[in-house]
C-alpha cells in the first residue's frame, strides 16, 4: 500500500503525493481535504494525518476544531493552540472575527483598545494623530515667511508656528541662517497667532 500522505491512483499502481490543503492516512482510497474535516486549517503537500492541518491565521486550535480569534484581536501565524495568539488590537485600529492582523481606522474615526470598529467623534472633535481618542479640534501650524527682521538674537528671515497643535502654548520662532535660534510669544487672534513684526 501507499505510505501516508500519497494515494494510489486506480489506473495508475504509482503512489502520488496528495497536494496542499488535503492528508491521507496509510492505504487511503482518497486524499481527504483539511477544510472538510478540520474547517480553518491548511497542510503542506504529502502530509500523512489529520494532526498536519493546522489551523490558518486568524484562528487558534481548541481540541480537534479551528476557533476564530475574537473581533478586536488577530493572529498572524499558522499552528496555534491557544486563544492567547489572539492578540488585541492596539487603539486606533480594529479588527473583525477571524482576522490575522489589525487594520488602521479610517480618516476622521478612531477606536479604543480591542475594538471590532472604529466610530467618527463626537461633534467639534477631532481624532488624536493615533486615532485612540477624540480631542477639542485646533488649527494646524502654518509656515510663514516674513521680511527680514531685526531680532536681539540677529536677523531672523522667517517665523514658524512651534507645537503639533495651535493653542495658548504656540509661539513664533525665530530661524537664522536655517538654524532656529529661540522662540518669542505671538498674539492669539481667533484661529491665527500673529507674530511680532
Amino acid at each position: 500500500g501507499c505510505t501516508p500522505g500519497t494515494l494510489r491512483a486506480a489506473a495508475n499502481p504509482a503512489c502520488h503525493t496528495c497536494p496542499n490543503n488535503t492528508y491521507s492516512a496509510e492505504a487511503a482510497a482518497a486524499c481527504s481535504a483539511c477544510s472538510e474535516t478540520r474547517p480553518h486549517s491548511q497542510s503542506l503537500a504529502g502530509s500523512g494525518s489529520l494532526e498536519d492541518c493546522v489551523c490558518k491565521a486568524g484562528f487558534y486550535l481548541s481540541e480537534t476544531t479551528c476557533i476564530a480569534c475574537h473581533p478586536g484581536s488577530a493572529n498572524p501565524h499558522l499552528n496555534q493552540t491557544s486563544v492567547s495568539a489572539c492578540l488585541g488590537c492596539i487603539a486606533g485600529q480594529y479588527s473583525t472575527a477571524s482576522s490575522s492582523s489589525c487594520q488602521s481606522c479610517p480618516d476622521l474615526q478612531f477606536s479604543y483598545h480591542q475594538s471590532s470598529s472604529c466610530r467618527s467623534c463626537p461633534a467639534d472633535l477631532i481624532p488624536t494623530f493615533d486615532k485612540s481618542d477624540c480631542v477639542q479640534s485646533q488649527a494646524l501650524p502654518v509656515i510663514t515667511d516674513i521680511e527680514p527682521k531685526q531680532m536681539p538674537q540677529g536677523v531672523a528671515t522667517k517665523v514658524t508656528l512651534t507645537g503639533t497643535n495651535f493653542n495658548s502654548n504656540s509661539a513664533c520662532m525665530v530661524t537664522i541662517n536655517g538654524i532656529e535660534e529661540g522662540e518669542y510669544p505671538g498674539t492669539i487672534n481667533g484661529n491665527q497667532l500673529i507674530c511680532p513684526n
